[in-house]
């Protein structure tokens, strides 16, 4: 990802780039036993009161945070949602404690707290940059994730998976089923975050019986037991893949426009294991593996990377899934919160896209959305979406040559931009050169040519630099989708 896509990433969805090749994740080593304490992340607070999950947290407490060096200033709010400030708002304050009155009881809490860089303006026109998230209750009376899915006493196909409300306060969960009240026997899966199992193989037409446990800091548990019959023991591929649609959507949903990682969620987890406070695509792509492989699905998954122009600043990584009804590997997006489909309307492979972006046969691609936000995170973005496919890696190398010239996929702006408002540029290489120098909103930078291109930059005014023949102009990209 470029050094401008970093701070565009707290405006806009952009800079969690950064190709891979293909390489397989073991995501699953990302995780322990529970929701472990992210680490000091550089410019951004961390939550010393309260911690995350924390259990009767005293109102006469001060909330406390990390000291952010090069801040001029922070702000607390506590809602009863994730984002709200429908409980309190500190404004802008300039200490690293404050103390929130009137706490209310019997409710799940969320605080975030933001960091204001010095020379940022304090306004907040949408989102919170820079923040940081915390859930907690000012009690302990926390009531225990209950089942969604079989109903008590009904006949439960393998095929749906045993499932239960997302608890954002706990730390894991467990679900066991025996042939006996509360036996271990048919299965104990340990303590998993996702909050869906896929059980097959169970004895079909035998009642059995079901536990969830839900695990809280302060070594507090709650269950919750239910009977069932077993119906259709056995699973299809076709819904696996509905269920791997369904965490993708999950997994996007666990942070904000912003890419900032709600507290409690698996994300969260994978994000602080990268140091990092806001995710990137190799988090999002890494949390879904992880889900998946909680979930028990009985797939074959995978990251995948993927560029726009191969030179690692315009890349992305996403997940495949092996569909062995087709026997193909397609593609499943939890960044984007989206999959694609090809001319006949099956889910897409990775080469089915590299190969209309590559052809601009973009009315052989459709697109399905797996959050209420639609198509909204792909318009946000400052590359097409089709265009991250021109190269495809895996495993590990790229599939096809990269391309002789990026000029189709770029609208030429000129020798110079003098922009009101921020944009997404590159600038056109001199013949002959393998790096180009211009002017970046008054500073001279160099970088290296790619099919013609520089990768692709955020500024505002933009310009060749006269004399200098290894930039001839600027473009930006051509939208044919989103």
């Amino acid at each position: 990802m470029s050094r401008f896509a970093i701070a565009a990433a707290l405006l806009m969805l952009s800079g969690w780039g950064g190709g891979s090749g293909g390489s397989q994740l073991n995501a699953a080593a990302v995780f322990d036993s529970g929701l472990s304490t992210a680490p000091v992340v550089p410019g951004w607070a961390r939550f010393i009161y309260p911690t995350s999950g924390q259990l009767e947290v005293d109102a006469s407490h001060p909330f406390q945070w990390t000291v952010v060096p090069g801040s001029q200033a922070y702000q607390l709010q506590v809602g009863t949602s994730a984002g709200a400030s429908d409980v309190f708002d500190s404004g802008i304050i300039t200490t690293t404690s404050v103390v929130v009155p009137n706490l209310p009881e019997e409710k799940t809490l969320y605080a975030r707290v933001r960091a204001i860089p010095a020379g940022w303006s304090t306004a907040l026109t949408s989102g919170f940059p820079r923040g940081t998230y915390v859930t907690f209750r000012s009690d302990d009376d926390v009531p225990g994730a209950t089942f969604t899915y079989p109903a008590a006493g009904s006949t439960a196909e393998a095929d749906t998976p045993i499932s239960w409300g997302r608890d954002s306060l706990a730390r894991n969960y467990r679900l066991t089923i025996g042939t006996t009240a509360r036996g271990t026997d048919l299965l104990d899966t340990g303590t998993i975050l996702a909050p869906r199992r896929v059980v097959s193989g169970l004895p079909s037409g035998a009642t059995v019986h079901a536990t969830l446990y839900t695990n809280y800091s302060g070594n507090i548990t709650h269950s919750q037991s239910m009977s069932f019959v077993v119906g259709n023991a056995t699973t299809t591929t076709a819904a696996m893949l509905t269920t791997a649609r369904t965490l993708a959507g999950e997994v996007r949903d666990m942070a904000g426009h912003d890419n900032q990682p709600y507290d409690g969620t698996p994300l969260a987890v994978v994000a602080a294991a990268q140091a990092v406070a806001v995710a990137d695509c190799t988090a999002l792509a890494t949390a879904l593996l992880a889900e998946l492989s909680d979930a028990n699905l009985s797939l074959q998954a995978r990251e995948l990377a993927v560029c726009f122009n191969d030179d690692a600043y315009d890349c992305h990584a996403l997940v495949e899934v092996f569909d062995s009804d087709s026997q193909r590997w397609i593609t499943l997006d939890p960044t984007f919160g989206l999959y694609a489909l090809n001319s006949q309307g099956r889910p897409a492979t990775a080469q089915e896209i590299s190969t209309a972006a590559r052809a601009q046969a973009f009315n052989q691609l459709s697109f399905a959305y797996l959050t209420a936000a639609g198509d909204t995170y792909a318009r946000a973005y400052y590359i097409d979406y089709p265009l991250l496919f021109l190269d495809v890696f895996q495993p590990g190398s790229n599939t096809e040559p990269s391309l002789a010239s990026l000029q189709p996929y770029f609208d030429l702006m000129g020798p110079v931009v003098n922009g009101t408002v921020s944009g997404f540029y590159a600038a056109q290489c001199g013949t002959g050169y393998s790096s180009a120098t211009a002017d970046w909103d008054g500073t001279d930078q160099t970088y290296p040519c790619i099919g013609g291109f520089t990768p692709i930059f955020w500024g505002i005014s933009v310009s060749v630099i006269q004399g200098d023949p290894s930039a001839t102009a600027i473009w930006r990209t051509h939208r044919f989708v989103f």
